[in-house]
């Protein structure tokens, strides 16, 4: 029999959640039931400012824990039973972050999750739970093992004697590109009002990093791809599972098909 890890999930809502979505959660909680999984469930509501939700989702999880997968889901997925489970498993043997890949919302809009380029080569809907490289991973479906927030502090904390050193040793050489890579991905611990005058601090763990791209155009990436280059930066490698096939509901709901699928072509 499988071991499976502690598993939290975090489910992000702002304004109400999709009956696709909790039709899903409690087939996989009967999934989990059944196979004796310990999962935990925590609702995520307090920003809209998503980077801020997640990474205080994150952080309370880190600082309460010290083993197991946090599981983040978005309040518009669809997903079949055991894909929560399976990927959180994943997760804690690859010691990294797993995710599934979906539709944006629009026919021919493309793949939330990419490796950089040719996402079409992603497949899905394997047999099996399996694994396969990913440089970018979206967080509506993200699995994240308990060693990734740990690897990350040591290595981008900006206070850290790691992440100085590296800081150090770039200035030393004047070397422009490692400074511009390096210092984006620091993180540190920020503020955020928890209810009334109360403050609780957070670790800004997915603030979205500012890149310089081939093109040498300086663009923005999302909150979840600025995690994944963190993970990337620290030498952890985001994966996807490839047997999980969401849907991704907004006015209907998007499947991976939809994504790659040019306007016009669906019959």
């Amino acid at each position: 029999m499988a071991a499976y890890p502690p598993i939290r999930i975090a489910l992000f809502a702002y304004g109400g959640i999709q009956a696709q979505t909790q039709q899903s959660l409690l087939a996989e909680m009967r999934y989990a039931a059944q196979r004796g999984v310990q999962l935990e469930y925590r609702g995520v509501s307090a920003s809209a400012m998503i980077d801020k939700s997640r990474s205080a989702a994150l952080t309370e999880w880190y600082r309460t824990t010290d083993e197991g997968v946090l599981f983040m889901i978005d309040h518009d997925m669809q997903w079949r039973p055991g894909d929560v489970v399976e990927t959180a498993r994943l997760a804690a043997e690859c010691k990294s972050i797993v995710g599934a890949l979906y539709a944006r919302k629009g026919l021919g809009k493309g793949l939330t999750s990419n490796d950089g380029g040719s996402e079409r080569s992603l497949s899905v809907g394997t047999a099996e739970h399996q694994l396969t490289p990913c440089r970018y991973v979206a967080s509506g479906l993200l699995a994240i093992d308990r060693s990734v927030p740990d690897r990350l502090w040591e290595e981008l904390n900006t206070e850290s004697a790691s992440y100085q050193a590296k800081l150090g040793q770039a200035m030393g050489k004047a070397d422009l590109s490692a400074l511009e890579s390096l210092i984006p991905l620091g993180i540190t611990q920020t503020h955020q009002t928890a209810s009334g005058d109360e403050r609780s601090t957070i670790i800004d763990w997915f603030r979205p990093v500012r890149i310089r791209r081939e093109d040498q155009r300086w663009v923005w990436l999302g909150e979840d791809f600025s995690f994944s280059l963190r993970c990337l930066h620290c030498g952890i490698e985001p994966r996807i599972n490839t047997r999980p096939m969401p849907v991704h509901w907004g006015d209907h709901g998007f499947t991976v098909q939809d994504g790659v699928q040019k306007p016009g072509t669906k019959g």
